[in-house]
């Protein structure tokens, strides 16, 4: 994973609630009038949160933390997940992400995600990158 979930736990205990950078999309709300998307070229699992949360403050939206609803994400499965969670899946699609928002390969969030996983798939890190390219901005 790339980011870190973090609490507020000062604007929790307040009850009311408050606007967040972003939210895991176990528990996702809107309007399907104002939906706005995942890009079809993603694949497997992972990525999206970052994603959507900026596709919406792009569009005027906001994510907001409700207090009162309590919800944990889950992240312990006793029976593990019913899916395959591969790097090179959430990768490729925070790549292609944040090339589709920016446009731009040099943006932070692009070479913030390069350099976090050069080391863990160091023979298929340019590869994802050049694939998101082709498929985005080229």
């Amino acid at each position: 994973m790339y980011g870190t979930w973090h609490t507020n736990r000062a604007m929790y205990d307040i009850g009311q609630p408050f606007e967040i950078p972003l939210q895991g999309m176990g528990l996702c709300s809107f309007e399907k009038s104002n939906w706005p998307g995942i890009n079809k070229h993603f694949r497997g699992f992972g990525a999206e949160e970052g994603y959507i949360a900026e596709k919406f403050r792009r569009n005027g939206g906001k994510n907001i933390c409700l207090p009162e609803l309590k919800w944990v994400h889950r992240f312990r499965r006793p029976d593990g997940v019913p899916f395959l969670l591969k790097t090179e899946d959430r990768v490729f699609n925070y790549f292609v992400g944040w090339l589709e928002i920016t446009k731009d390969v040099n943006h932070e969030m692009i070479k913030g995600t390069y350099d976090h996983f050069k080391d863990k798939i160091p023979n298929k890190i340019d590869q994802l990158l050049e694939e998101a390219k082709k498929l985005t901005i080229q």
